[in-house]
């Protein structure tokens, strides 16, 4: 644990995130990928891998496209591909905000068998800080409280805001930002100039019936509060504006 804790330390020293941000290099095609959980993550490290999963295959056997990409990992930006293309995809925050509390928080266990969220960041720090933690039993409401109160350069991946991940001192990482709600299309362009396959695999337990989490006005303010950048600098103004007339 201790030895975790030092990691964590360093990567907010060195890097602004305590949780560092994901980057995937590809320097046969100089290509980055810069990775945002909860927004077809899976998928498009299979196709950058050349490899073909359909959604009938075993979960776990598809899931473990994340081991298999870890020596593509880096936590910065190698100096040596800041000219490489480098794009990421986001996702309607409101949206990707259930589909992170459906998969990782209510999720009891994930294909490894433990809880996503058994582990001392959670038990202990994100305890300590904020007298409370993720747990599978909490109700939406709770959940969304406690992500609101954790600061972007603390928190988990799956919750830090994707303007986090993109911007560094306000300033666009990403050579092409695509969107989640227009994957296929968006991939197209990428796939034409780097000789990458189609995106053959889109997972089965993403959470479509978000809208239904949103009936309290209270969670909605806090959710478009916490990710007001993401709202913004990606274009889901209309969304937080249409989910505030629903209710």
């Amino acid at each position: 644990m201790l030895d975790t804790i030092l990691l964590r330390t360093r990567n907010l020293a060195l890097h602004g995130h305590y949780i560092p941000v994901d980057y995937f290099v590809f320097d046969q095609q100089r290509l980055v990928y810069i990775s945002i959980p909860k927004v077809a993550c899976t998928s498009i490290k299979i196709a950058l891998m050349g490899e073909v999963v359909h959604a009938g295959n075993e979960y776990s056997k598809y899931m473990n496209i994340h081991h298999d990409v870890k020596t593509l990992h880096r936590p910065s930006l190698p100096r040596r591909a800041t000219d490489y293309f480098k794009f990421a995809f986001v996702r309607n925050p409101f949206d990707r905000l259930v589909s992170f509390y459906a998969d990782k928080v209510r999720r009891p266990t994930q294909h490894n068998g433990r809880y996503y969220f058994d582990s001392p960041y959670n038990r202990i720090l994100i305890k300590t800080l904020f007298g409370t933690c993720f747990t599978p039993d909490m109700g939406f409401a709770d959940f969304v409280h406690l992500v609101s109160r954790i600061p972007d350069w603390l928190a988990d991946g799956h919750f830090k805001s994707q303007y986090a991940m993109l911007f560094r001192f306000g300033r666009q990482i990403p050579d092409f930002i695509g969107r989640f709600e227009n994957l296929e299309e968006d991939w197209k362009p990428l796939a034409r100039d780097y000789g990458l396959p189609a995106l053959t695999y889109r997972n089965a337990n993403a959470f479509n019936d978000w809208r239904a989490y949103y009936s309290d006005r209270v969670v909605v303010e806090r959710v478009a509060q916490r990710y007001r950048k993401d709202l913004a600098h990606f274009g889901y103004e209309r969304e937080y504006t249409e989910l505030l007339h629903s209710v």
